[in-house]
């Protein structure tokens, strides 16, 4: 899912108890700054901005 508010949905995963591994980060190679969490039927969703060049 790409959105301008990474960090919000962030917050709002973790305050409804969703435990997620790492926090948003930078991922230079692709420019983007993202993290994944785990859905409830196992899998595997990314959350991501692109960041301007």
């Amino acid at each position: 899912m790409v959105t301008k508010e990474v960090d919000e949905v962030y917050h709002k995963l973790v305050n409804k108890g969703l435990k997620i591994a790492e926090s948003p980060k930078l991922n230079k190679k692709f420019n983007i700054y993202h993290f994944f969490f785990k859905d409830p039927n196992g899998y595997t969703i990314e959350i991501q901005r692109f960041l301007e060049e």
